[in-house]
């Protein structure tokens, strides 16, 4: 499979049909809007809420996908809320291969941390491709820098590998 084709294989996190509301968690919301910004409310093109915001603003929240099965995570894609007026900057991800595993940052062929940025408003999407592709069921989005609040709307780009290796 060639890598260029890797963003058109969206495994489905904009499809509450595919990424089921429960797939989908954090370690925080920010009640004092209500139910506007659930973890399920941080798809790409979401429209309910605001997408997902956290309650803090700090760099102790994330947001997870659970893909439902081990894939090769080959990208990512981003957008800030609804409303148009906060987003993440800076991000760093984490991937597992189990829920009780260990959750490393990801890292580039070099073996250094990598944290991606974004360009643009709230409702641009970005693109962000992995240097290195990882196999992962278990993703979460590590915000670092932000603008006004932590909210994102998140999808995520891989393939089920034939010669993958579990």
């Amino acid at each position: 499979e060639a890598f260029d084709d890797c963003f058109s294989k969206a495994v489905g996190v904009s499809n509450s049909s595919i990424i089921l509301d429960s797939f989908m968690r954090a370690k925080s919301h920010d009640s004092s809007h209500g139910f506007k910004t659930l973890p399920s409310y941080g798809r790409l093109n979401g429209t309910r809420g605001d997408g997902w915001c956290a309650e803090k603003n700090d760099e102790n929240q994330w947001l997870q996908v659970d893909l439902g099965k081990i894939i090769e995570v080959c990208a990512v894609a981003t957008q800030g809320d609804i409303n148009g007026n906060e987003w993440v900057i800076d991000f760093k991800l984490a991937l597992s291969k189990s829920f009780e595993g260990r959750w490393p940052t990801y890292k580039d062929a070099n073996d250094l941390e990598v944290k991606f940025r974004r360009e643009g408003g709230s409702n641009t999407i970005n693109q962000h491709p992995l240097e290195v592709p990882v196999y992962a069921r278990y993703i979460r989005f590590l915000p670092v820098t932000w603008k006004g609040q932590i909210c994102l709307r998140v999808e995520v780009y891989g393939s089920v590998s034939k010669f993958a290796i579990y």
